[in-house]
């Protein structure tokens, strides 16, 4: 896939939008070789640039076990932040994962 190419190019120039990109193409494995442990370090540096749509997707991969250990504790850290942006899919993991702990 040719463009995986491009969005390669920007996520070596710290591109959010295209390490979020490059995670959801390798957890998904369109065009290129399935490969979750790739896709959560995409998402991770993509986190760390500040997108939120990347810390749902490495959240899910914490909680689905694909990847990365399943860590609900993690989940519940991230989705805290997520939350203070107001945003509502974390939101619902937080409510979520914080059932875990109190079963």
């Amino acid at each position: 896939m040719k463009a995986i190419k491009y969005y390669q190019l920007a996520a070596d120039q710290g591109d959010s939008s295209a390490l979020y990109i490059l995670g959801r193409i390798y957890k998904t494995g369109k065009g290129v070789a399935q490969d979750f442990v790739k896709a959560a370090n995409y998402f991770q540096r993509a986190v760390e640039s500040g997108d939120i749509s990347a810390q749902n997707q490495l959240d899910l991969m914490y909680k689905n076990d694909n990847g990365v250990n399943q860590d609900y504790k993690k989940i519940f850290e991230s989705c805290s932040v997520a939350v203070e942006q107001r945003d509502i899919f974390s939101l619902s993991n937080k409510t979520i994962t914080s059932s875990k702990f109190s079963s």
